[in-house]
This record gives C-alpha cells, structure tokens and sequence, in this order.
C-alpha cells in the first residue's frame, strides 16, 4: 500500500489514506493495482473500502473504473454496487454494480449492461 498521506486510528485499528494505490499479486503471478483518491483498511482483516475516482488495472490490461469499491482480503474480492466501466483491448462494458474474484479470475456486472466490441 502507497499513499500520499495515512492516519492510523489505534483505537478502532483502521488506517484512512489520501490517494492510495494497492498492488496485489495473485499465486500464478497476475498483478491488479488499485487506486483511489480516499481509502480505509481494516487492519486485522486487510478489507479495504475505497472512493473517489476508482481504478483496477489487471496485468492483462483490463480496467475498471467506478466511484466506490470494497475489497475483501479473505474473498479476494473486489464488489461494489456504483456505476461501472470496464474496458480492455477488445471491449468496453458498462453497467451498475459489479463484483470481481481474484480468487477464480471472473468479474460480473450486474444490472443496466452496455457493451461495446471493438
């Protein structure tokens, strides 16, 4: 986790960033890096909920963009119930609601779906 600034509430154990990135890397070595301009972690759990100009960038070069996003370290999971976009070389699907797992490597959008093939 990198960010500009941190803040650390003992008390409750969650850390609040300013303009955070997260690099996370899975066992078969694919990489997703997060970033946001406002972030909170749960320390003993490592969930993370973030907003504000939200972006996953996958390895493979998919990306997605939403508003707000919860991340779920023991799920491996990404969720969040804001408009979303995902593009790639091939596609741009839009739509609200979405959940991706890192855990099977397969994302879902869940309501209002616009796609586009390039």
């Amino acid at each position: 986790v990198r960010a500009d600034t941190a803040r650390y509430i003992r008390n409750e154990d969650i850390t609040f960033f300013d303009k955070v990135t997260v690099r996370l890397t899975m066992v078969d070595g694919k990489e997703f890096e997060l970033r946001a301009d406002q972030g909170k972690m749960k320390m003993d759990t490592r969930d993370m909920a973030v907003a504000g100009n939200v972006v996953v960038v996958s390895s493979n070069g998919d990306r997605f963009m939403t508003d707000h996003l919860n991340y779920s370290n023991a799920d491996r999971r990404f969720q969040t119930d804001a408009f979303v976009e995902m593009t790639n070389k091939k596609t741009t699907v839009k739509g609200t609601g979405m959940w991706l797992s890192l855990k099977e490597g397969n994302a879902a959008i869940l309501s209002g779906v616009r796609a586009s093939i390039k």
